[in-house]
């Protein structure tokens, strides 16, 4: 059974990046808010996902708009 928020969230995410689908072992995993906590986000899990480290700090703080089209104009090329 999973212990943390981060076990919690790669179980419940297949063990898969919430944004890239990449295979995400728990070394390499940060728990980012969809909503940062600097824009009025919560820390409930329905506002929090399980991603690669490096785009937890790409995406950093930033609103949830730009956030969105960050992702989008990836197409599938984060690697």
């Amino acid at each position: 059974m999973a212990k943390t928020t981060l076990e919690r969230l790669l179980f419940l995410q297949q063990d898969l990046c919430f944004f890239c689908k990449a295979p995400l072992p728990k070394a390499e995993a940060s728990i980012e808010h969809l909503l940062a906590t600097a824009h009025g986000g919560s820390n409930h899990d329905a506002n929090r996902v399980a991603c690669c480290k490096k785009l937890n700090q790409w995406l950093g703080s930033m609103p949830l708009k730009e956030k969105i089209e960050f992702i989008l104009r990836q197409d599938g090329g984060f690697r």
